[in-house]
């Protein structure tokens, strides 16, 4: 999971400097942002129907080379149609990355899918932290933005190694032991499935414009000191990381959806008043506590999604992390045509409301 944040990092802290070498506009960058996460929408949702048949973990060897291959084009890249190639590739290497390593542990853990969820996300959360912070270090020096590019790429091989000397666990269930019985119906036609979809829907595509909006809505909206606005994200992932850190200790059985209600709740609130704050330093504050309260709304959906499918844990898991992408296409999509018309300032009160639909789909389930 760090490796796979670091893979949806690297473009929004350098996006200006890497407008410039491409000799770009900064709405072509946002572009292909939209591009790498509609490949991962794809890629979550027919890996997880592929990992039912073949497994989980021949999945991830697959997706690991395919961002291997993704930013090591990113980092030769020198023109616009080489770049959305490699966003293809990473798009669909970190779709199938991220669903099935997420589904293989919740099948394996099943008796502490909530911390363990948690836990992973604590590594994702080092990564999306970190590497923003180290480029805000490290770019206005003149260090080139290639360098983490090829640097992921090198990191990649160490991921993939280990996936190769694993076996394949295809046959077993979230108990751990081999499935017999012949499973429900499929997952998707159930409507508890799309109440989850929505949910995470909602909450991702308000986690997206937190992290890709965050660097240029301080530069150009509250004029942020550059060093500052590319740390925007890396506060915002700290905030996240001490959540998850936290949420690694919830009781197995609290109740999810009261839980997840409020936390929704509070998100709501401080994603929406982003958009009266007109001083740099309130809004890093708000980025701060976002990242406190948004920690545990995506392990808690997950979880609840591989618990209430456990026999079919890679399709349910997969379509409800495939709908949690469209949030990421959506977001700079929004970006892209707020920063065209002068109107940033409303980008996230709009955002904001991605947490009501999230709120909404989980009020129509019931307590677990």
């Amino acid at each position: 999971m760090l490796f796979f944040a670091i893979t949806t990092v690297l473009l929004p802290p350098a996006i200006k400097r890497i407008a410039a070498d491409l000799v770009l506009e900064i709405p072509q960058l946002t572009r292909v942002i939209t591009t790498q996460f509609i490949a991962f929408f794809f890629a979550a949702l027919l890996a997880g129907a592929l990992s039912d048949r073949w497994g989980k973990l021949l999945m991830l060897r697959y997706s690991t080379m395919l961002i291997i291959l993704g930013t090591a084009l990113w980092g030769v890249t020198q023109h616009i149609v080489t770049a959305h190639f490699a966003a293809v590739l990473m798009g669909l290497g970190g779709g199938t990355l991220q669903n099935q390593g997420t589904a293989f542990l919740s099948d394996l853990f099943s008796h502490r899918r909530k911390a363990v969820l948690n836990f992973i996300q604590v590594a994702f959360c080092a990564g999306a932290a970190a590497t923003p912070a180290l480029m805000a270090a490290l770019l206005p020096h003149g260090v080139s933005w290639r360098i983490f590019y090829f640097a992921t790429a090198a990191l990649g091989l160490f991921v993939f190694i280990p996936y190769l000397l694993l076996p394949n666990y295809k046959d077993l269930t979230s108990s751990g032991l081999k499935c017999t019985a012949k499973p429900d119906a499929h997952p998707v036609r159930k409507l508890s499935l799309w109440l989850l979809a929505i949910a995470l829907f909602g909450y991702v595509m308000t986690e997206s414009g937190l992290n890709v909006g965050a660097t240029l809505y301080l530069l150009e909206h509250l004029a942020t000191p550059e060093r500052w606005a590319m740390l925007g994200v890396t506060i915002f992932w700290v905030g996240v990381l001490i959540g998850r850190m936290l949420g690694t200790v919830l009781p197995e059985r609290i109740p999810t959806i009261p839980f997840l209600l409020a936390l929704s709740f509070a998100s709501f609130i401080l994603v929406a008043l982003q958009g009266i704050v007109s001083d740099w330093r309130y809004s890093l504050m708000l980025f701060g506590l976002s990242g406190l309260t948004f920690a545990t709304i995506w392990p808690l959906i997950v979880a609840l999604t591989a618990a209430r499918h456990p026999e079919q844990s890679g399709s349910a898991v997969g379509f409800v992390i495939a709908a949690g992408s469209l949030g990421i296409i959506a977001a700079p999509i929004l970006l892209e045509n707020l920063q065209q018309v002068n109107k940033l300032a409303l980008f996230y009160p709009i955002l904001s409301i991605g947490l009501l639909a999230t709120l909404l789909a989980a009020f129509k389930k019931t307590s677990t």
